[in-house]
């Protein structure tokens, strides 16, 4: 990290800096909501050799509970924290507020008390659900996806209407001699 970004660093963030960084920050945040989660820092998951490469890295924090996640870095030119919200590894929603307590309790929400991408937006505006989210919280992702392939192909691959036409239709595809048909399984074919 240069002099300036440092500079800018104390600057926006002299709360997260009086406390120890991101996470500390992050994690007296949840307490303060009622969200007793472990936040971790990049530097749990590597190893000392990767931490001296990464050295200046942007200041980043992860929390994660059974199937869902989110991760949180901060903004370098304003105050801003940019976080993502993930279930089963898939991005379900994102967003960015200057408020650290505010993204403390959606998190909170989305966690713990596992309410849908639609209700966490309702209740937190800053976060802007992915347009799949509500097909993959409600188990209809496979048709979501059918039908966003079907509105897709002919603009960006006309030459794959017809392969689409035919699996749309079968509602399988065999890909290196496995069988897949709408998630319900594989045969060996």
């Amino acid at each position: 990290m240069n002099s300036e970004d440092a500079n800018n660093t104390a600057k926006l963030y002299p709360d997260l800096l009086a406390v120890g960084g991101l996470a500390v920050g992050l994690e007296q945040a949840l307490v303060e909501v009622g969200a007793l989660l472990h936040v971790r820092t990049l530097d749990e998951l590597l190893d000392p050799k990767q931490r001296k490469v990464i050295k200046g890295f942007p200041a980043y924090a992860y929390v994660e509970r059974h199937e869902r996640s989110s991760q949180v870095y901060i903004g370098a030119e304003r105050r801003m924290f940019l976080f993502d919200f993930w279930q089963r590894g898939v991005t379900l929603a994102n967003g960015a507020t200057p408020e650290l307590k505010k993204f403390a309790k959606s998190l909170h929400c989305w966690i713990v008390e596992l309410v849908t991408t639609r209700e966490l937006a309702a209740e937190f505006p800053f976060v802007k659900p992915e347009d799949s989210a509500e097909a993959f919280e409600s188990s209809s992702e496979v048709d979501y996806t059918w039908n966003w392939y079907e509105d897709w192909i002919p603009r960006a691959h006309p030459e794959l209407i017809s392969f689409f036409e035919v699996a749309k239709h079968t509602h399988q595809v065999t890909v290196h001699g496995l069988v897949i048909r709408d998630g319900l399984g594989c045969d060996r074919k």
